[in-house]
């Protein structure tokens, strides 16, 4: 059986004896390594041909994107589609407008499901029969619970891990305040739900489990944490800044 290092030596003698074969290589050189993938041994070197197609794909494929699928366009975000979303919708409460109605419900997006509260709560704003109910509301504590509720059961699975405690901060950095920080940059989140968040990682981080929050430290105190109301703020604020400098962006 081949070994990878024999696999690497026989792609480098291929064609150039010196160099491997690369985009800046002759002609010769692309034909050899076109048939290294045609050999019976190309399973071997599937690393080899998927690293060319990539850089391949890089040249051109933000070219077949269109600029208002931002998910994975250099410089734009999540974001700029919910602030968009908003502009599409401001004033339909006006009543000398003409009837309209803005929808876009994916049944199994690639990030999430549906919230079926959510679609009932549009059937509502463009009176639809009276069996679908609830209204478009303000972001409330109410509307985050999904946030809280998330992160308890993180929090639930860690903890029977039992984990020392260099290892509940790492997991409080790198996880719970990134899922934090990824809903602070689209919505101000209400101070309730931030303070409730904060207070089910001090618990795990100081007791190791879900519980009561006596004799447990505030976060401030520990070292490399800091108060995610403030960040709630500086995405607030940067959000406002999008808001105000970007609109020609959202509206390309």
């Amino acid at each position: 059986m081949d070994t990878e290092s024999s696999i690497d030596r026989e792609v480098v003698m291929i064609g150039d004896p010196v160099n491997a074969p690369s985009a800046e290589a002759d002609p010769e050189n692309h034909s050899s390594a076109s048939m290294v993938a045609e050999s019976d041994d190309s399973g071997k070197i599937r690393l080899f041909g998927d690293a060319g197609q990539r850089a391949s794909l890089h040249c051109f494929l933000a070219e077949f994107i269109s600029p208002d699928q931002s998910a994975f366009v250099k410089g734009k975000t999540i974001g700029d589609n919910i602030l968009m979303a908003h502009e599409l919708v401001k004033g339909y409460q006006r009543e000398r407008i003409s009837p309209r109605c803005t929808i876009k419900a994916d049944v199994m997006k690639a990030f999430d499901s549906v919230h079926w509260d959510f679609v009932a709560n549009i059937f509502e704003a463009i009176n639809m029969p009276s069996q679908f109910t609830g209204w478009v509301k303000e972001l409330t504590d109410e509307d985050c619970r999904s946030l809280v509720y998330k992160i308890t059961q993180r929090i639930d699975s860690w903890a029977s891990r039992k984990l020392s405690y260099a290892g509940r901060l790492q997991l409080i950095q790198s996880v719970i305040h990134a899922v934090m920080n990824f809903w602070c940059n689209a919505f101000v989140l209400p101070k309730k739900v931030v303070r409730a968040v904060e207070r089910k990682c001090k618990v795990y981080l100081w007791k190791g489990k879900e519980g009561d929050a006596r004799g447990a430290k505030e976060l401030r105190h520990c070292r490399g944490l800091r108060r995610q109301n403030l960040y709630n703020i500086i995405f607030g604020s940067s959000l406002t800044d999008r808001i105000d400098k970007e609109f020609l962006l959202l509206c390309g």
